[in-house]
């Protein structure tokens, strides 16, 4: 005998699943969608809430980057991200920083502390943003005659300090 309770409950469910089907094709659930953005538009690599982002020249963040991508150019710290858009102050900053950031042997800008860390965890520490820029073919020379994780300080004539560590005063 036919059931006519069946057949419509059977005929609702095929439905869904079909509405459901179409729903996950058109919005392409379940799947990782990949951003299409021109290598040109990116800018650098910044770390923001403990991971690193790209960011466009427009100073907003684009995707987040993939571990190897820290071996293409150093990535930038200490950043100011409100709605995912770097401080317009900082990304002209950054974009002045160009040529430090892609150097190859250094891995990290922090636009906070004023400095730049090393391949080999060397700290370099400068009072303008303009003295790492002027010195930079100095410096890479230098590194290779530095002592692994240590701290430095770059004078705007491009001297380096070795700064010690310790208490002043003690007995």
């Amino acid at each position: 005998m036919f059931n006519s309770q069946r057949f419509l409950f059977a005929l609702t469910l095929i439905c869904l699943t079909a509405f459901a089907a179409y729903l996950i094709k058109l919005n392409d659930f379940g799947t990782t969608s990949t951003l299409k953005v021109n290598s040109a538009d990116r800018l650098a690599l910044v770390n923001y809430k403990e991971r690193l982002w790209w960011i466009s020249t427009k100073g907003e963040l684009l995707y987040s980057a993939k571990p190897e991508s820290v071996l293409s150019m150093a990535f930038v710290s200490g950043v100011s991200v409100n709605d995912l858009k770097i401080d317009p102050a900082q990304l002209r900053l950054i974009e002045s920083l160009r040529e430090v950031i892609t150097d190859n042997k250094i891995v990290e800008v922090d636009l906070q502390e004023k400095c730049v860390v090393t391949v080999k965890g060397i700290v370099i520490y400068f009072d303008k943003w303009e003295d790492i820029i002027a010195n930079l073919l100095s410096l890479d020379s230098a590194v290779s005659r530095m002592e692994p994780r240590s701290e430095y300080f770059l004078t705007a004539n491009g001297v380096i300090l070795k700064l010690r560590g310790g208490q002043i005063g003690t007995d």
